[in-house]
């Protein structure tokens, strides 16, 4: 069940109607979401929302990625879903930001973490890793098991963070990864620990981010 998720989910498709990949194309793809594509505006709209700084540092946005959980409920750099519409996997759609350069066969790194367990003024539990995946070559390999986002009630709003990472070191060899010990905290000490010393551990840089707000229906 999990490979045919996995095959629906990343294998490039020129059916679709969207590029649903991890592979970096060579040219631009034009897809029918509304990917953006400015990296000032990417950088804005996660300071605003404080992901930068308490998820990510500052970091130059060499890629675009949606998480596209269906026609209707999208990452677009902030926008609310409700948890219902987050129940599977998500499509994932990566572009090149124009005159951004990554070599060719690049091995991602994908995460989706929410600092904001279990809640935004009480993150004692931040960072939780709700999903984690790799991709070279179409080749996808899932780390950490999708958990679908539940922020618990009366706990308001979460920030739910997907961060697109590449090794630092530029290399397009096969990486070897860590698994994160836990969810909580990645495995890690201190409030909102997760992905930044993850990333750090593994040798990796981040090139693209994007995010959703989501809260329970009860609060």
């Amino acid at each position: 069940m999990l490979i045919h998720m996995l095959i629906r989910c990343f294998v490039f498709s020129v059916l679709a109607e969207f590029v649903i990949s991890f592979i970096v194309p060579d040219q631009e793809v034009l897809t029918s979401l509304p990917t953006n594509k400015d990296p000032n505006a990417i950088l804005a709209a996660l300071r605003n929302a404080d992901i930068i700084p308490d998820v990510l540092n500052t970091f130059s946005p060499l890629l675009s990625l949606t998480l596209n959980w269906s026609s209707t409920a999208h990452t677009n750099l902030g926008n609310t879903l409700p948890p219902s519409s987050l129940q599977q996997p998500p499509s994932v759609i990566i572009n090149k930001i124009p005159s951004a350069y990554l070599p060719y066969n690049t091995q991602l790194v994908l995460a989706l973490t929410d600092p904001d367990a279990p809640s935004r003024d009480d993150p004692k539990w931040s960072q939780v890793c709700h999903w984690l995946v790799t991709a070279k070559s179409g080749r996808v390999k899932e780390l950490v098991e999708y958990k679908a986002p539940a922020p618990p009630e009366g706990t308001g709003s979460h920030r739910y963070v997907v961060v697109v990472m590449v090794a630092k070191n530029g290399t397009t060899e096969g990486l070897e990864l860590t698994v994160p010990k836990e969810r909580r905290h990645w495995g890690y000490e201190g409030e909102r620990s997760g992905v930044r010393e993850w990333a750090k551990d593994n040798g990796l840089k981040v090139v693209g981010a994007n995010f959703i707000y989501a809260q329970n229906d009860k609060q």
